[in-house]
């Protein structure tokens, strides 16, 4: 499985589970993706296989249903809420992806807290 954090994503976080599992994961900054539409960055991130990983659930989240209702390929979306503390959002995070396989995530929004 492979991540893209959106430009909003903290990067502690993200940090903490390249620490705790050793994710495959790229920043928006990474990709090359700064001040990039969310739903071209979702476009982006499906046709490259990256399950997307944001804290922007005010407008990712209606844009990924809105992609799965127009059939458009979608690997999945992972919203973490900004008030999340970051260790919690971080054990949530190791929780799911022992669990789930990539799969699991297509199509799919998973919002935490669990």
């Amino acid at each position: 499985m492979r991540f893209l954090a959106d430009e909003c994503f903290d990067a502690r976080i993200l940090a903490g589970l390249i620490r705790r599992i050793g994710i495959t994961a790229l920043t928006a900054q990474d990709a090359g993706l700064l001040q990039t539409p969310d739903e071209d960055i979702l476009a982006w991130a499906s046709e490259r296989d990256y399950i997307v990983l944001t804290h922007d659930i005010s407008t990712m989240v209606p844009l990924f249903e809105g992609r799965i209702r127009a059939g458009l390929a979608c690997v999945g979306l992972v919203a973490v809420p900004d008030a999340m503390p970051i260790g919690s959002a971080i054990e949530d995070l190791v929780l799911l992806l022992s669990c789930y396989q990539a799969a699991d995530f297509r199509d799919n929004i998973v919002r935490l807290p669990l």
